[in-house]
C-alpha cells in the first residue's frame, strides 16, 4: 500500500508542474475546466445547503489546487472549509492561491492518501470530486469511513464516484450498490445516489450522519 500512496503522490506532484490549461481539473464530458468547476458546484451546492447554514466547518477531500474549496468559500465567507489533499505541490498551489484571493476563511492541509488528518476538526460538511476515483476500492470504503467518523450528527456528504468497471492505476470504478452499502456501514442514512449527472460514467451519493 505505501508503494501505490508513493506513487499516486509523485504522479499528482508532477501534474502540478505539467499543468498549463487547467487539465488539473478535468471533466470529460465537458470542454473547459471553467464549465467543468461551474457542473460540479451545481451538483455540490444544493445537497450541502444544511451544512452551509450551519456555519461551520466542510471538508473537500481531494482538494488539489483548491478550484472547487475556493469559490465556496468566496460565495460563503461566514463557513470554514478545509481542503486536504495527498500532493504537497498542490497544497501549496493551494494555499498561494487562497493567499492571492484574500481568501480567509479556507485551509489546506497535507494528507497521506488513504485517511483523514488527525487535527482536522469536526465536519457539518464534506464533499469530493474527481477523487475516489483515482483510488482502489478499499480506500474509498476507507475514506467514507473517516468521513462519516468527523461529521456531526446530521452533517451531511456529497460524493463522486466513478461507475465503469476498469480497475487500474488511478483509475477504479465501483458500483453504487458497494457505495451505498458502504455509507451505512459507516452509520450514514443515503438520502440519494444519481447516475450520469455532469459525465454519463460518474454516480453522486448524498448521506447524512445519523
Amino acid at each position: 500500500m505505501i508503494e501505490d500512496v508513493e506513487a499516486e503522490r509523485a504522479y499528482w506532484d508532477a501534474s502540478v508542474a505539467e499543468d498549463t490549461r487547467g487539465e488539473l481539473f478535468s471533466v470529460p464530458s465537458i470542454d473547459g475546466w471553467e464549465v467543468g468547476i461551474d457542473a460540479c458546484l451545481a451538483q455540490i451546492l444544493p445537497a450541502l445547503t444544511p451544512a452551509l447554514r450551519k456555519e461551520g466547518t466542510i471538508l473537500d477531500l481531494g482538494c488539489g489546487i483548491g478550484r472547487l474549496t475556493l469559490p465556496l468559500a468566496e460565495a460563503f465567507p461566514e463557513c470554514s472549509f478545509v481542503g486536504v489533499d495527498i500532493s504537497p505541490r498542490m497544497v501549496a498551489e493551494a494555499r498561494a492561491e487562497a493567499k492571492k484571493r484574500g481568501v480567509r476563511n479556507a485551509r489546506f492541509m497535507l494528507g497521506n492518501g488513504r485517511t483523514l488528518p488527525r487535527t482536522l476538526p469536526r465536519l457539518w460538511g464534506a464533499f469530493s470530486v474527481l477523487t475516489l476515483q483515482h483510488l482502489p476500492a478499499e480506500a474509498q470504503e476507507g475514506y467514507i469511513r473517516a468521513v462519516a467518523g468527523k461529521l456531526e450528527p446530521g452533517g451531511v456528504a456529497r460524493l463522486q464516484f466513478v461507475t465503469s468497471e476498469v480497475d487500474h492505476f488511478l483509475s477504479h470504478g465501483v458500483s453504487p450498490d458497494a457505495v451505498r452499502e458502504w455509507c451505512v456501514v459507516a452509520g450514514l442514512s443515503v438520502e440519494s445516489v444519481e447516475l450520469g449527472a455532469v459525465d454519463e460514467s460518474w454516480g453522486w451519493i448524498t448521506a447524512v450522519r445519523r
